[in-house]
């Protein structure tokens, strides 16, 4: 079974409970005469005949659905549907440079002090794995929203415990940003969740 063949599966069942729900009997891929329909339904005098189609095949398929209306009209039926259903279409929003647009701006314009306050001496080394969740055109400008990991090395230059340590960690970050039409942020709200480096309170 495809991807589509389960999403009309899942409308026919889904279907199926909603209409027993309203009191209808009801019998999902009937036999006999009425093979040709989906599921088919009856509550008193009232007779519906169902057919699912994916958004697809609605062009090549027309010819079938006006032969279908007319059978069940033939067979008695008081209405006949035919429901569409769509696979989800997957969103992945890229802007070329975005990445090192925020490590520019974390690096010259606006530090992370969440970072800044973890070690005597915090570098950010990169921005990864940018994730956009929306955009938004005004004029000239873009307005980006989404969430991005940022590698920061962290060392301590004084103190006994921590004479010269220095470890390289991973931190997860929110932004919304403000950029030009050449992809350089304007402005930008940028938060970094260092919750896990101070681990549970």
């Amino acid at each position: 079974m495809n991807a589509l063949q389960y999403l009309q599966a899942a409308k026919i069942e889904e279907l199926t409970e909603d209409l027993q729900k309203q009191g209808y009997s009801v019998t999902a891929h009937p036999g006999g005469s009425e093979s040709g329909f989906d599921v088919v339904a009856a509550k008193n005098q009232k007779r519906i005949a169902i057919q699912v189609m994916a958004k697809s095949e609605l062009g090549e398929r027309a010819s079938e659905i006006s032969r279908m209306r007319e059978m069940a009209k033939q067979m008695g039926f008081t209405e006949f549907r035919v429901l569409i259903v769509s696979p989800p279409r997957e969103r992945h929003i890229e802007i070329d440079g975005i990445d090192d647009a925020l490590l520019n701006y974390l690096l010259h314009e606006h530090p992370a002090q969440e970072l800044m306050e973890l070690s005597s001496d915090t570098q950010i080394e990169n921005i990864h794995d940018v994730e956009i969740d929306s955009l938004t055109w005004h004029e000239n400008e873009m307005q980006a929203t989404g969430t991005a990991v940022v590698s920061a090395e962290l060392s301590w230059a004084g103190g006994e415990s921590r004479d010269g340590a220095v470890t390289l960690a991973d931190f997860p970050l929110t932004f919304k940003a403000i950029l030009d039409s050449e992809r350089k942020i304007k402005s930008a709200e940028i938060r970094v969740d260092t919750s896990d480096w101070y681990g549970p309170q």
